[in-house]
């Protein structure tokens, strides 16, 4: 059973090998983090190339950190998803196009993401005549 949501953005920075983002973002970050509480099982949830259960290495290099690439690197979402969790027990979920499955226990999800980056009348935080 889903008894706790909490949304995040995806911006690189927030992954430790890039210096973790400006302490407004990582607080804002963390406090959504434990709005998920006392949970049994945690699942980040974020785009990825495919549908499913994911496992893998968080990689900072194509956003600039040195080091070499790993060989199964997590998409972006979910390498933020498990940085803002860091030791906390966790699941990752790629979403490419399909459903959450069926989730059982009682269940947080940290879903890791971005707004539309589309700006039109229909669209979130839509157009603003007076933005000119």
């Amino acid at each position: 059973m889903l008894v706790a949501v909490a949304f995040v953005p995806s911006p690189p920075l927030l992954l430790t090998a890039l210096g973790g983002g400006p302490a407004w973002l990582t607080t804002a970050c963390a406090q959504a983090v434990e709005s998920l509480g006392e949970v049994d099982r945690i699942v980040v949830v974020g785009a990825a190339p495919t549908d499913g259960w994911q496992t893998g290495s968080i990689d900072p290099t194509p956003y600039g950190a040195p080091g070499p690439t790993p060989q199964d690197p997590l998409p972006l979402s979910l390498s933020v998803g498990a940085t803002l969790l860091g030791e906390r027990a966790h699941e990752l979920f790629g979403l490419a196009a399909g459903p959450l499955p069926t989730l059982t226990g009682r269940v947080g999800v940290l879903a890791v993401g971005d707004g539309s980056a589309r700006r039109t009348e229909k669209g979130p935080g839509d157009l603003d005549p007076r933005a000119e």
